[in-house]
């Protein structure tokens, strides 16, 4: 199935320019050429959106570049948090000595 028809918006992510590589290897024109086309439509099938990191990767159907390097600290903070509570809960279930 496509993750387009499993979820109600899927992004796809691009950040690196593997059109570059291929242009560098032997016949490297008909590999762009093919890997450019093959990128185009299994972003097109399977991703609502396109976030692309630099405008040094290909274009995309419904892209664009934004800068999303990083995570904001109040994801992380939550991450930390639940990560504290599941360690709790885990020590409490192991500890003979707590109340069943």
């Amino acid at each position: 199935p496509r993750w387009s028809d499993k979820f109600k918006h899927v992004v796809g992510v691009v950040h690196t320019n593997y059109l570059e590589y291929a242009r560098l290897e032997e016949h490297g024109a008909v590999k762009e050429a093919a890997m450019r086309f093959v990128n185009s439509w299994v972003s097109r099938v399977h991703c609502h959106k396109i976030i692309k990191l630099s405008d040094a990767v290909q274009d995309f159907p419904r892209s664009e570049t934004v800068n999303i390097h990083g995570v904001s600290p109040v994801f992380l903070e939550v991450g930390r948090r639940k990560a504290f509570a599941t360690a709790v809960a885990t020590a409490a279930e192991n500890d003979p000595d707590s109340a069943a």
